[in-house]
């Protein structure tokens, strides 16, 4: 338990550290640094100019909508809440007692180890695994853990084709030609405009010499 909970502080200080430079436009400061340092090249150079303009809309983002992230964190807990059912009613099915409690603690802790190896693709093999480990912590066969695993990954399965089924009706009842959203500034995605005007330069300077 003393593991699992050093884990967990690691990953929340992980997360937090991530929020402070998204909120203080820091991403891509290393970039910038090793683009001043002349290393890399144009190529780190454009690097840096999309890292750029992304920390000004952030840090614009967070300053002059503060409410919004705590909405849109509140709103993210309680749509991730919503899993709590679905896993009641599975641990229903093994013990006809079982508290939602129980159910939730299922749940978060399931949470805690998908932000552990949120590196691993897909969560391949780790999800099932973790969920395997959990459930026989609580008391349940491994047996379980691997069947509780399973139906977490074809809920996956089933709302990702959902998405996509959703993305191609949107797509194609777009009018043809019809120009993208713009978000947050006129050029997007972020850097597209420093791009150009890397690209810009010597095509100018060349028509200057004919």
């Amino acid at each position: 338990m003393g593991s699992l909970l050093l884990s967990g502080l690691l990953v929340a200080s992980g997360i937090l550290i991530f929020l402070l430079l998204q909120k203080y436009g820091k991403i891509g400061g290393f970039i910038r640094w090793l683009a001043a340092k002349k290393v890399g090249g144009q190529s780190l150079k454009r690097a840096a100019a999309i890292l750029t303009s992304v920390d000004g809309e952030l840090a614009a983002f967070y300053r002059d909508r503060p409410g919004d992230v705590l909405r849109a964190l509140g709103w993210h807990l309680a749509g991730y809440s919503v899993g709590i059912v679905p896993t009641w009613i599975f641990v229903q099915s093994l013990q006809s007692d079982a508290s939602l409690s129980i159910a939730a603690t299922i749940w978060f802790l399931g949470m805690c180890f998908d932000l552990l190896t949120f590196a691993v693709p897909l969560n391949a093999g780790s999800l099932e695994g973790s969920r395997v480990l959990l459930m026989n912590f609580l008391g349940y066969p491994a047996g379980a853990g691997m069947t509780y695993g399973i139906a977490l990954r074809l809920g996956q399965m089933f709302w990702a084709a959902a998405g996509l089924g959703a993305r191609a009706t949107l797509t194609e009842s777009q009018p043809a030609g019809g120009a993208p959203r713009q978000i947050g500034s006129p050029s997007w995605p972020p850097g597209a405009g420093e791009a150009d005007t890397i690209t810009a330069g010597p095509k100018r300077a060349n028509e200057g010499n004919l």
